[in-house]
Order: C-alpha cells, then structure tokens, then sequence
C-alpha cells in the first residue's frame, strides 16, 4: 500500500510538472506571436519540412520510423525558433532600460554565482548604476548608465574591492552598445560572465561573500529633491 502511495505522488508530481512545462510553452508562444506574428509560418515551416523529408525517405527505401523521427525533429526544431525570437524580442524590450542588467543578473545560477537585486552604487542623477556578483571564478562588476558616469562608479567600486580582496579575481563589465575594450551589450551579458574559469572552492567562496557583506555598499551623495527611497525600477519596461 505504502509503494502505491508513493508511486501514485510521483505520477501526480510528474504530470503537475508536465502541465506547467506545457503551460510555460504557451504563455512564451502567445507572447511571441502578439510581437511577431510571422513565428506562426516559421514554427509551420519548422514541422512540415522534416515529415516531409520522412515520409519521402518512407516511399523511397521503406523506412517506415523516418515520419515519426521526422514530427519528432520538426517539434524541436520549432521550440528553437520560438526560443530564439523570444530572446530577440526580451532582450530588445531591455536595451536602455534602466535596471536591464539585473533582469539577466538574476537568472545567472551556473558557476555558483549569485547577484542581490539592488546595486551596490547607483547615481540617482543619471541613474547610473553598479551591480555586483559573486561566483567561483571572482567577484564581477557590472555598471550600466551613462558612460562617463557609469566608468566612475565602476573605478570607486573597484578600488574599494580590490583594498579588501586583493588576490581575488576582479572581472569588471560595463553595458554599452559595442563588445570589447571593458564593454559588453546586454545580448551578450551572461555569456561573458559564465565564461570564466573556475578558482575559488565553496569555503572560499563563503568568505568572500562574508567579507563584501561586512563591506557594505557605496553610498553617493544624494542630490536635493530626490528620495532614495522612492525610486522605482520599472519592472513593466523589462517584462
């Protein structure tokens, strides 16, 4: 009775799991299509092409599995078309946005990295900004904004990470609509930050996180007129 049980959780958590999954695909199909309602003919494109390619292969040599492996390749080649315009689409939606570093700093789990949502240094004037993170490979800055201003806020942030954590890797990242030279585009954000190697081991990694706590974050001056306090990201710009 108790294996019965067991087996009737597993099914009812599987097909829970099948159903948000199934879910998922939806909601990211029908935002997809509300921006870009050519997918629809990609996606058809996508299926139509590999049964067909099955079905001739069957009429040709017999080989009677080539429809089925043809819907089976047709879907997934389809999943990747929708995936590959959401991420256009996402990240066209978070350029210039403030607080579109965050949005992908947020989903960097690999390597042990971890980002707090809130900068470490903000200019409430600009609204430039510095994100910090902390992973494996080091700790990385990331500073969106204004350039000159953003280059600022990096530079002090540095120099008061390198005072206390001289011999750890410091990768330091600025937002910009070019690659190279310390910047990076948000396209291509999370690709340069997983990227790098591995050189801490978790206890040192726990120190680390110990000692940038203790460390506490920049604090600019606030110009007049302005409440830290009630300054709002706006999260709806970066849906």
């Amino acid at each position: 009775m108790q294996s019965s049980a067991n087996w009737s959780k597993l099914l009812y958590v599987a097909n829970e799991q099948k159903q948000g999954t199934i879910k998922q695909l939806r909601q990211v199909f029908r935002f997809v299509q509300s921006e870009k309602p050519v997918i629809v003919l990609y996606m058809i494109g996508a299926l139509v092409v590999p049964i067909g390619a099955g079905i001739g292969l069957t009429i040709a040599f017999g080989l009677w599995l080539m429809p089925i492996v043809g819907a089976l390749l047709g879907v997934l080649l389809a999943l990747i078309i929708m995936s590959r315009f959401a991420d256009k689409i996402g990240f066209d939606k978070l350029e210039g946005q403030p607080g579109a570093a965050s949005a992908i700093l947020s989903g960097i789990t690999t390597g042990g990295w971890s980002f707090p949502n809130e900068p470490v240094a903000i200019d409430p004037k600009s609204m430039s900004m510095v994100f910090r993170g902390t992973g494996r490979p080091g700790v990385v800055l990331v500073g969106e904004g204004q350039v000159a201003k953003t280059r600022e806020l990096l530079q002090k942030e540095r120099k008061r990470i390198v005072r206390v954590l001289p011999e750890v890797k410091l990768i330091v990242l600025q937002i910009g609509d070019r690659d190279g030279d310390g910047f990076v585009t948000i396209r291509k954000l999370r690709r340069a930050i997983v990227k790098n190697k591995t050189t801490l081991n978790k206890g040192e990694l726990d120190a680390i996180n110990t000692r940038l706590k203790a460390l506490g974050a920049f604090k600019p001056p606030i110009p007049k007129g302005i409440d830290p306090y009630n300054m709002k990201v706006n999260r709806r710009a970066l849906r």
